[in-house]
């Protein structure tokens, strides 16, 4: 039985299931690693998903759904910075590769 998010074939399908289970893997991990690449090349900037489609030649909305997966396996993080799009003038959320990076101890805590 098929796990959710497996893109293995089962036995049973047929070979054209196998070829499109590993064109959509492999596609998936090249899209992550264009990604990062991005965000590593560009830390202190980072980039909205927008920015990133447009930069790494891909869709936006099928480059969209990789970001909240990517922060899940703390490999990015969003900011509280916003850009807005010059076409669309919308604000979107600005990623950073990494970790949400602590907070600043307060007085407080460093006295303690």
């Amino acid at each position: 039985m098929k796990e959710p998010g497996d893109n293995r074939a089962r036995r049973s399908d047929p070979i054209t299931s196998h070829i499109a289970a590993a064109i959509s893997s492999k596609r998936k991990g090249t899209a992550d690693r264009m990604i990062l690449e991005y965000l590593v090349a560009n830390p202190w900037y980072g980039g909205t998903t927008l920015e990133i489609s447009r930069k790494i030649d891909r869709a936006h909305n099928n480059i969209s759904p990789r970001f909240k997966q990517l922060e899940e396996a703390d490999l990015i993080h969003r900011t509280t910075n916003t850009r807005s799009d010059p076409r669309t003038k919308c604000p979107s959320i600005v990623w950073r590769v990494g970790r949400i990076p602590p907070a600043h101890p307060t007085q407080e805590e460093l006295f303690v």
